[in-house]
């Protein structure tokens, strides 16, 4: 029989594993990225990623208070944490998706493709709300 795991708890796991304090309280850091080689897969590193370096982008610090508590829509736990925007104010960019890194181990936990490719043009804005899901 394999592991069955319920919405609710699903919904404690994730609030355990990012949302409440463990033993090593370590942060995340938010970053967009204009290329990954290869695409990403299960074996994917922080290394396959190139950040993006569009003037006005920075990486955004994720805390694990910052998160919300977790919660289940047609049979999908998810937490997410405060929308994030960034404006670029220099030359073009295309930005392929977001990843988020362990602050202190450098480990990529989890990362995720834009459905399309966003083109950033001088002052086009993107806005986005960092998202973890368990299926």
């Amino acid at each position: 029989m394999a592991l069955i795991v319920p919405d609710l708890g699903e919904q404690e796991l994730l609030d355990k594993a990012i949302k409440d304090a463990l033993s090593v309280d370590e942060g995340y850091s938010l970053r967009l990225y204009k290329a990954v080689s290869p695409a990403l897969g299960e074996s994917t590193v922080t290394a396959n990623f190139t950040v993006a370096d569009f003037t006005g982008y920075a990486n955004v610090a994720l805390t694990r208070s910052g998160a919300a508590a977790a919660q289940t829509s047609a049979g999908t736990t998810f937490t997410t944490w405060a929308q994030q925007e960034w404006t670029n104010t220099g030359a073009s960019q295309t930005v392929l998706g977001y990843y988020v890194v362990a602050a202190t181990s450098g480990v990529t936990l989890w990362a995720e493709a834009f459905a399309v490719a966003r083109t950033l043009e001088t002052g086009d804005k993107l806005q986005l709300t960092p998202r973890l899901e368990l299926g």
